[in-house]
């Protein structure tokens, strides 16, 4: 065995070429082959996350915890944006309508009547309202369910309040239509 037997050969490095040459070459490479179409990137949402639905633009918004979806009522974007941007704005302040708001008067009031009734202090134990100041609660309701009746909450406003102590005015005096609408 011989010395010369253990040398690896190696190819001789290829000389650079010019960068002119190397420009001819990669547009005659490119013209051979066929231009391929470009994509468009796909965009999951559009850039005001706002998407059209039979016309009308909606937008998603998390309440809550829950993805829920909501209508702008318009199909002019600029309006759906303002739409959105109000929406969102409630939202961060508690504002927008829950399903409570769907309720009409009188199940509410009743709903409302019952969580009072059955709230506790969470250090006690005991109940934070007395039995006597439910029934005066309870009381007072009668009068406004008679009044509101099956009017959804969301759909009842000021006139319609206005309303009801006007028509109240006639029987009892204001301070009696005051203690009945000072609920919170």
């Amino acid at each position: 065995m011989s010395t010369l037997d253990n040398i690896a050969v190696f190819p001789a490095p290829a000389q650079e070429e010019p960068q002119e040459e190397q420009r001819k070459r990669k547009e005659v490479s490119t013209a051979t082959t066929p231009a391929r179409p470009k994509r468009a990137k796909k965009r999951k949402h559009s850039r005001d996350h706002l998407y059209i639905r039979r016309g009308i633009f909606h937008f998603r918004l998390k309440l809550n915890g829950v993805w829920v979806a909501r209508s702008t009522h318009t199909s002019d974007r600029e309006e759906a944006k303002k739409a959105r941007l109000r929406a969102l704005h409630e939202a961060e302040e508690g504002q927008l309508p829950t399903d409570f708001a769907n309720l009409s008067f009188k199940a509410a009031a009743d709903k409302w009547s019952e969580t009072r009734k059955s709230e506790r202090d969470p250090v006690t134990r005991q109940p934070r309202l007395q039995l006597a100041t439910w029934r005066v609660d309870k009381h007072r309701l009668k009068e406004l369910k008679a009044f509101f009746g099956d009017k959804k909450l969301i759909h009842i406003n000021a006139a319609d309040v206005e309303g009801y102590q006007r028509t109240r005015l006639e029987k009892v005096t204001a301070t009696t239509i005051n203690r009945s609408n000072c609920y919170g």
